[in-house]
């Protein structure tokens, strides 16, 4: 790779221009020096919340039988490699990729680990979102642990995204199993 070490300079550089928020609802996030989210409403969206995917969840036998699915269809090797094409790099170069499951919740995907801190604009779902804004313009104060929500929401949001993981779960394993009988 070009820049092996600029994960290391970032982490480097970033106390210089913001400062990091080690619990609350912006725990783990870096904010730019001279914003303060605690005063300003807008910033709920970038709240974090911390997503634990319940016990009773098997991700990890959904996700076996999801790479199992994957290695059965044997996609091409064009649509498994990701290049780098840009103005000033070597044509066809590889780069990494940040895998989206990490921090950001879709539908019909599993999170990639049983621990996920999300930050709310970036959890994809229509009614996970109505969620989240039930409680916009009624906020009084930035509450030290659920910022601008509160926790009856928060709790909403949770049981929405433990009922969405298990469907999903449920699903990738059936289709797994239905997918085993037609060999």
């Amino acid at each position: 790779h070009m820049f092996p070490y600029v994960s290391i300079i970032i982490v480097s550089l970033l106390p210089l221009v913001s400062y990091h928020f080690t619990s609350g609802p912006w725990k783990t996030l870096w904010v730019k020096l001279g914003y303060d989210p605690r005063i300003h409403p807008e910033a709920k969206q970038y709240q974090c919340l911390d997503y634990r995917v319940p016990k009773e969840v098997d991700i990890v036998e959904a996700l076996n039988h999801w790479r199992l699915g994957l290695r059965r269809h044997k996609p091409s090797k064009d649509s498994t490699k990701v290049v780098q094409s840009t103005a000033g790099s070597e044509e066809g170069e590889e780069i990494d990729v940040v895998d989206e499951t990490t921090y950001s919740f879709t539908p019909d995907v599993l999170p990639s680990q049983r621990q996920v801190f999300y930050q709310l604009c970036d959890i994809h779902d229509h009614k996970l979102q109505e969620i989240i804004h039930s409680s916009d313009g009624k906020e009084g104060k930035c509450d030290e642990i659920y910022g601008w929500s509160d926790k009856i929401t928060y709790d909403r949001l949770r049981r929405s995204l433990n009922e969405m993981t298990k469907k999903t779960a449920d699903k990738i394993k059936n289709e797994a199993v239905a997918g085993d009988r037609q060999l």
